[in-house]
């Protein structure tokens, strides 16, 4: 398989092809140097061998070194589709092995590569516009090894005012500069968006601004659905209608969050079936579940927790999308022309949050007696 041959990687030169690929901060989606950082290039100047989960026949990793250029020798494994995306495309490097470098550094440091990403990207964008001053050890320009570098030691270490500025992640970053910083902070909820451009792809737009900790990619892969082939109810989904992506995204959400109770991979759960992963709780619980039990499962754990971030104070209105993807069309590239309008995003929140049941304010339907909250929900095992 594709994952066996080359781990997410694979997706690299697929995600441009098809216009998703995020590339100066998500301004474009597409990057024309896609050869120079994909899988192929990957296995030039990267993987030696395999890496393999034990007993796993997947084997989606890689060992490998970047053993020529200016930062070797280091060990390194795959360097996976997100890091590729927002360390390499999204802040127009490409020299893979530069992007191996960069996020070794992040995985040194204990940091995310796909925030570090967004908040690299935002800063060399304010920071074109006048909004952060230029540091006097480098310019910080789109394209420049030298500049990411300096960004992630500088978060790292937090030994300068950029660094301590761009630490706060780009929400509070823009909130801290002002003016019109925002524009170019890329997150929902605070949390930096991933390596998946979403103009052209409303269900995952979607996906992004009902998830509960904000921009991320793993909270229901719409992606599969709008151009992966995937059929729901076996009917074709069409990418840029916003028909189904609200039915298709609570599926997906219940059934993965469902899912994930059971310490499970993402990668084998596309060859293992629900009755398989149900045979398996019986056999290890004693429990006698039949298929639907993980959706169940899934719809409470939503619940449960829109009830906790509403307690926190994320309401509604942080169910949102940033103002690039709602506000400007894409210049170039496959997805030409496309932005997820308000009136879409609405739309589609509309039928989220009647699907789920809650009011048009997206709160559960809860009542609370002698301080115990509880809902009319379907119970979980018969």
């Amino acid at each position: 398989s594709a994952l066996t041959d080359a781990g997410t990687s694979y997706a690299v030169p697929w995600a441009s092809e098809v216009g998703l690929l995020p590339y100066r901060n998500h301004t474009l989606q597409h990057d024309l140097q896609v050869a120079e950082i994909d899988d192929t290039a990957q296995k030039k100047h990267i993987f030696l061998g395999k890496s393999a989960c034990l007993g796993c026949p997947i084997r989606c990793s890689q060992i490998g070194a970047v053993r020529t250029g200016k930062f070797a020798p280091f060990v390194t494994d795959i360097v996976e589709y997100e890091s590729v995306a927002m360390i390499g495309s999204n802040l127009m490097i490409s020299n893979i092995r530069d992007i191996a470098y960069l996020t070794k550094l992040c995985d040194n440091y204990g940091m995310d590569s796909i925030s570090m990403g967004g908040v690299a990207a935002f800063a060399m964008e304010a920071a074109e516009n006048g909004l952060i001053e230029q540091p006097e050890e480098v310019e910080l320009a789109f394209g420049s090894t030298k500049a990411a570098e300096y960004i992630i030691k500088s978060v790292a270490f937090q030994n300068n005012n950029l660094g301590r500025l761009l630490g706060m992640g780009v929400k509070k970053a823009a909130q801290e500069i002002g003016k019109n910083a925002s524009d170019y902070a890329l997150h929902v909820k605070g949390l930096e968006i991933p390596g998946w451009s979403v103009r052209g792809a409303p269900g995952m737009g979607l996906a992004y601004a009902t998830a509960d900790r904000g921009g991320c990619h793993q909270r229901g892969f719409m992606i599969g659905y709008e151009y992966g082939g995937n059929e729901f109810n076996g009917t074709p989904v069409e990418p840029h209608s916003t028909a189904m992506k609200a039915d298709i995204l609570v599926h997906e959400q219940n059934y993965i969050s469902g899912l994930d109770t059971l310490i499970k991979c993402d990668f084998g759960s596309y060859g293992v079936s629900e009755k398989t992963y149900i045979d398996m709780l019986n056999a290890v619980t004693g429990r006698c579940e039949s298929e639907g039990f993980i959706g169940k499962l899934g719809n409470r754990i939503w619940n449960w927790v829109r009830l906790y971030n509403l307690r926190e104070g994320v309401t509604n209105a942080e169910d949102t999308l940033p103002k690039r993807i709602i506000k400007e069309k894409i210049a170039d590239g496959p997805q030409k022309g496309q932005c997820i309008s308000q009136k879409d995003l609405d739309d589609m929140i509309a039928d989220f949050y009647r699907i789920r049941g809650w009011d048009s304010e997206g709160r559960p339907p809860i009542t609370i007696e002698n301080n115990k909250v509880s809902w009319n929900e379907e119970p979980l095992s018969r």
